[in-house]
């Protein structure tokens, strides 16, 4: 049963939103293991999920068209990659406590929470998620038909409840 899209469907943003998390959990690790040798686990939340890089996207979707050209959204994207990457920081550190990353020994930083090299290595990523990765979820999203919704709806559960157990 294919699915009809438009950039307000709440059931596809919510299944995207939970894949990236999870894809980019995984990516965050095997990053660390080969750049840093050593095994981190990412992110604030105790489940397999890095919901900034799923928030992003689903901001990028909803922010962007695709009919544009690809230049022009790919400052769009860097513009909202820094963004959140900064305001992830700041509030996994005075929500959370939590200081998930620090580029203050980086060129061209902004408090630590930003830099340039990994704003532009975010805005790839996310570049390449928004144009290759994105349709794939779309023909998964249409492969699994109905079941997206409670799919959709254990994800939501189990999120609820690790933001519940970080939180009190």
């Amino acid at each position: 049963m294919k699915i009809k899209f438009n950039k307000f469907n709440f059931q596809y943003m919510l299944f995207t939103f939970f894949l990236i998390s999870i894809f980019c959990f995984f990516l965050e690790i095997l990053y660390s293991l080969i750049f840093k040798s050593k095994f981190v686990i990412p992110g604030v939340l105790y489940g397999p999920w890095c919901p900034i890089y799923g928030i992003t996207f689903v901001f990028l979707l909803l922010l962007i068209d695709k009919r544009e050209k690809k230049q022009h959204n790919l400052f769009k994207i860097y513009l909202t990659s820094v963004l959140m990457e900064y305001l992830a920081s700041l509030i996994s550190d005075k929500i959370f406590g939590k200081i998930i990353w620090d580029y203050s020994n980086y060129f061209f930083n902004i408090n630590g929470r930003v830099c340039l090299h990994m704003s532009i290595l975010f805005t790839l990523l996310a570049y390449l998620a928004f144009y290759y990765i994105e349709p794939l979820i779309k023909k998964l999203y249409n492969f699994l038909g109905k079941k997206v919704y409670i799919i959709n709806i254990e994800l939501l559960c189990l999120f609820i409840f690790d933001l519940y157990l970080k939180l009190f």
